[in-house]
């Protein structure tokens, strides 16, 4: 996340740490405690990294994902590593809601009702997109919203 690619797995470790420990809290990686699973403002620190250039979103099943925790080829080391999501985020504001990462994820892969192919194609760039998790899950309620509303007035 400096910009500059780690020269060996030691430098790509510590940088790791560092880049893990901002987002997710702790030296250990979690949250506020160690172990709660909540990381406050992490949609928020993720999202100033993507309008950085210095991180993008990738699917943990995806073959960029697996390549990170490969052996680099000709002794290099890769410069990429995947940071999880925590269990929970949260916002620091007074009276924001902590939410699911899981039930996020789990709206993200669902489709509205209705033949709308267009939708879905839309849906599917949206998970892909370099956003905060908790905007693409707004934004997946939003489009699911104006496509039921369009639905209905064709009735």
């Amino acid at each position: 996340a400096c910009g500059c690619p780690p020269d060996d797995d030691e430098d790509k470790s510590l940088m790791m740490g560092q880049v893990r420990e901002m987002l997710l809290g702790g030296p250990d990686g979690s949250g506020e405690a160690p172990g709660d699973g909540l990381a406050l403002d992490f949609d928020a620190k993720v999202q100033e990294l993507f309008d950085a250039g210095v991180a993008f979103h990738v699917d943990s099943g995806s073959a960029v994902a697996s390549s990170c925790n490969a052996p680099g080829k000709d002794g290099r080391v890769c410069p990429l590593d995947v940071v999880p999501y925590p269990e929970y985020l949260s916002s620091s504001e007074p009276g924001s809601p902590s939410r699911s990462t899981a039930r996020m994820w789990k709206v993200l892969h669902t489709s509205p009702r209705g033949d709308l192919p267009v939708l879905d194609r839309l849906l599917g760039h949206l998970r892909n997109t370099s956003r905060s998790l908790t905007w693409k899950a707004d934004m997946h309620l939003e489009l699911s919203l104006m496509a039921r509303r369009e639905h209905r007035a064709r009735i």
